[in-house]
């Protein structure tokens, strides 16, 4: 597949089989920082010593910044990658990677590290690469619970030790959730990475676990959930394009898509994914939504037709959506804006284009301003004495003006 033609894939494809091939090529590379033994694990200052001198050898490509602090005060550390990090490009969409929410999940958060480093040592030898940071905005965050990762146990691969956050929390139960009241209070991790998504529209996530080889989507759960075995898959507006983006992370995985169990007492996944429930390449549209005089909608409100789920345009007015091939009706709709409705397609490995102009709700209205023309003084004669007739006003009508 060509570079120019990859398009909207970029956001799912590139990124999984990066993340899958991260590994197999950064083994022994340097980004500035000491060498280390394959496979031994950061602690947090050895991650944060790591992500600052990332940040400072690769200044045109990386920003290194914190969403919040951690029960124990450690920093939930995210490093952007990509061309430009300064700039927020239009239309350039944002996708982030979090790893290690159960602090004793170990893969993904070291993962993520070699992923970093393959993305920067490949920019100017990888076209597959280079595509990606020119056309992406990569948020990776390797570690939402570095407390518990902290009194986790290297080796010990069953238990709840570092599972859970220094209040014992688990992080991955304590988000508003789709079905279920949330009964307990809200954790400082928590609410760092609610504000975090709030603040950035981010157009695709993924969330890095252990324990299983499989790809799991949306809904995570379901309304009657007992045990997951005897779970119906529980799914989204979204399911068609969750179930692809699975299917292409699944079979782009060296073995997951065989759906084989890490051990004889674990279960099976047919090809490798799963439905969240049951568990307990890509295209898109995007545009920008202004009004007549072509300034930005913000926070206008959009939906695409028998999807019960919307979205809103940044504050740029911008929006992105992944979608399967297909044809679709994109309605948009904010206060003080007629609802316009949109048709369009999307092909296989490419994606559509399309602004919406939504006009005003307010119609012109026929305007007349009452001028009086100003009387002249007039000179009276010595005599004879005379009558003068001062003008009657004129009542000038002016073109129509627009509201």
């Amino acid at each position: 597949m060509r570079p120019s033609n990859w398009c909207a894939s970029a956001l799912v494809l590139t990124c999984v089989l990066l993340y899958l091939s991260a590994v197999k090529h950064v083994r022994g590379q340097s980004t500035g920082g000491k060498k280390r033994e394959e496979y031994s694990y950061y602690n947090h200052e050895e991650m944060t010593a790591f992500l600052r001198k990332v940040s400072t050898n690769y200044p045109d490509f990386t920003r290194l910044y914190s969403v919040g602090k951690s029960v124990q005060n450690r920093d939930l550390w995210v490093l952007l990658i990509t061309k430009e990090p300064h700039e927020e490009t239009l239309l350039k969409p944002n996708v982030k990677y979090v790893a290690n929410m159960h602090g004793n999940e170990a893969v993904g958060r070291q993962l993520m590290v070699y992923l970093i480093a393959h993305l920067l040592t490949r920019y100017n030898t990888d076209a597959y690469v280079r595509y990606l940071l020119d056309n992406t905005r990569i948020h990776i965050m390797p570690s939402m619970n570095p407390d518990g990762y902290e009194i986790s146990k290297e080796g010990a691969c069953t238990g709840t030790l570092g599972r859970y956050n220094a209040r014992g929390v688990d992080l991955n139960r304590n988000f508003p959730d789709h079905f279920k009241t949330q009964t307990e209070s809200e954790q400082p991790e928590t609410t760092a990475v609610r504000r975090w998504i709030h603040q950035i529209p981010f157009v695709l996530s993924g969330n890095i676990h252990g324990g299983a080889v499989v790809a799991s989507y949306p809904f995570d759960n379901s309304p009657n959930a007992v045990f997951h075995q005897y779970n119906k898959p529980s799914l989204t507006p979204d399911d068609d394009v969750f179930k692809q983006i699975a299917s292409v992370y699944s079979f782009n995985h060296a073995n997951m898509y065989l759906g084989a169990p890490c051990s004889s007492d674990r279960q099976s996944f047919p090809n490798g994914t799963t439905n969240g429930a049951a568990w307990y390449p890509l295209a898109g549209v995007r545009g920008i939504v202004s009004d007549e005089e072509n300034n930005p909608v913000v926070k206008a409100f959009l939906k695409i037709s028998n999807r019960s789920i919307g979205f809103k345009t940044t504050s740029r007015g911008e929006y992105w959506r992944i979608l399967r091939p297909g044809r679709y009706t994109l309605e948009v709709s904010a206060p003080g804006f007629h609802t316009s409705k949109q048709d369009f397609i999307v092909l296989d490995q490419q994606i559509s284009i399309l602004n919406v102009t939504l006009k005003s709700l307010q119609p012109p209205t026929d305007t007349s301003v009452e001028l009086t023309r100003p009387q002249q003084p007039v000179s009276l004669p010595s005599a004879p004495p005379t009558t003068v007739t001062h003008p009657s006003p004129t009542v000038i009508p002016l073109a129509a003006e627009r509201a």
